[in-house]
């Protein structure tokens, strides 16, 4: 009776520690969730195809545009595998407004940026950032009603301003350049343009949109130094990391 009592209860033990094994290590809900958030960017080139935006004897903005838009992405690609980025066009297309805020809408975007440059007077120095604001908010619809497509983005005034002061922050701020492994050396990584601040209007381009989303001029093109800079490739790659800073580190404060 006690060898079949001794033969039942180590049975007992080594069923009870194969349950033990099996059980899954638990993982902090909070620590769960940042370790599987998935992020969806989505990169928008102003203009295309024949909208040509600003021509300076035959600088098209298009083309500034895209090319900025494309190392943006890139970077943001590279910055880690739980960002997932999208391009409105990669090539000199036209898209409409609804086309472009459809492609991130359908995709659950989490936010939207719109690349541009302007042409402001010769004077202005430097690239700026815009967000909806809601000043010009047309009337709340009633419970139970849809939001009118063109009012979507006022709802996400505070997130986008809050993008906006972000990607301000980065593209104004000294960093380490980005292609140094001497973190020591001192040297910093500056955008050659002047910073104009953000600020909160109606914007066009980002009609229903429905995440956060801004749209950066990143230069003034009737600027001779600001033309010179966004032409050039080597200019275009800081201001590109500096923009993917702004919001990787927006995305981190999420």
């Amino acid at each position: 009776m006690k060898k079949l009592y001794k033969i039942t209860l180590l049975i007992f033990l080594i069923s009870g520690a194969a349950h033990a094994v099996q059980q899954p290590v638990s993982v902090p809900p909070d620590a769960e969730d940042n370790q599987h958030k998935r992020y969806v960017v989505v990169i928008d080139a102003g203009h295309g195809g024949g909208e040509w935006g600003v021509n300076v004897n035959g600088t098209y903005e298009k083309d500034l545009n895209l090319s900025l838009a494309k190392l943006v992405a890139d970077k943001l690609q590279k910055a880690g595998n739980n960002i997932s980025v999208l391009l409105t066009r990669s090539a000199d297309t036209y898209l409409k407004q609804e086309e472009r805020a459809g492609l991130a809408n359908n995709k659950r975007a989490d936010l939207y940026v719109s690349i541009h440059c302007d042409y402001a007077q010769p004077r202005v120095d430097g690239f700026k950032i815009y967000y909806f604001y809601g000043e010009n908010e047309g009337p709340k619809p009633a419970p139970g009603e849809l939001t009118r497509w063109d009012d979507v983005q006022y709802k996400y005034e505070g997130p986008s301003e809050k993008l906006a002061e972000a990607m301000d922050q980065y593209l104004h701020a000294g960093l380490i350049p980005e292609d140094s492994s001497d973190t020591a050396s001192g040297e910093n990584d500056i955008v050659p343009l002047g910073d104009r601040g953000t600020m909160g209007t109606y914007v066009e381009p980002l009609i229903g949109l429905d995440m956060p989303a801004v749209l950066i001029e990143a230069g003034n093109m009737n600027n001779k130094n600001n033309l010179i800079a966004l032409k050039d490739i080597k200019m275009q790659n800081i201001i590109a990391y500096h923009i993917k800073e702004g919001i990787v580190n927006y995305l981190k404060g999420k």
